[in-house]
């Protein structure tokens, strides 16, 4: 079963309250202690926290991506489960690839979930396709998911030259799929 994750405006947190999950945002929590607090709260309550590193909101504003040690940090403040791994916007896959790979083992054993967002140059599926063969040769997946994930992709990318029409993330083999706007 899937979660959606919604994200609300901070004088509007209150439309998301008692939420399954939840996707909180770095650049967020560093800055507002009304929006951490919140997110602590719904932790309390049961709720599933993901800590988004903030890489689109980075990547807009020209600002570097948080670290790793930056990450852990506020996703233990918050009391998060999983953390989104740092993932670079417009850059080609290999650097997400990368960053996974030598954050992963690092969020493990702070005991936290791991969340892969794939990446690659705008209008270079092929690349995008590299992000997820690697994410998909680390964890098991029923084929059919596979099989899903491939023929959506191909289809978006068939449709839109930017290839930037389905975000799709992976969590501890929980699937998530957003529609981007």
């Amino acid at each position: 079963m899937a979660s959606f994750c919604h994200i609300a405006p901070i004088p509007h947190l209150d439309i998301v309250a008692g939420a399954p999950a939840h996707l909180t945002l770095a650049h967020l929590v560093e800055t507002s202690e009304e929006y951490t607090n919140f997110y602590i709260n719904e932790k309390k309550n049961g709720s599933t926290i993901i800590l988004d590193n903030s890489a689109f909101e980075m990547y807009k504003q020209g600002r570097p991506m948080y670290d790793s040690v930056q990450l852990v940090a506020m996703a233990q403040r918050i009391g998060a489960d999983y953390v989104v791994m740092s993932d670079y916007p417009n850059e080609k896959g290999a650097k997400t690839i990368n960053a996974a790979s030598v954050m992963a083992p690092i969020l493990k054993e702070k005991g936290f979930g791991t969340f892969f967002c794939p990446q690659s140059k705008i209008g270079d599926p092929e690349d995008l396709f590299v992000s997820f063969n690697w994410l998909l040769s680390l964890i098991w997946l029923i084929t059919s998911v596979y099989q899903f994930f491939l023929f959506r992709m191909h289809t978006e990318s068939k449709r839109e030259t930017n290839c930037n029409g389905l975000l799709v993330g992976l969590c501890s083999c929980k699937i998530y799929i957003i529609p981007a706007s």
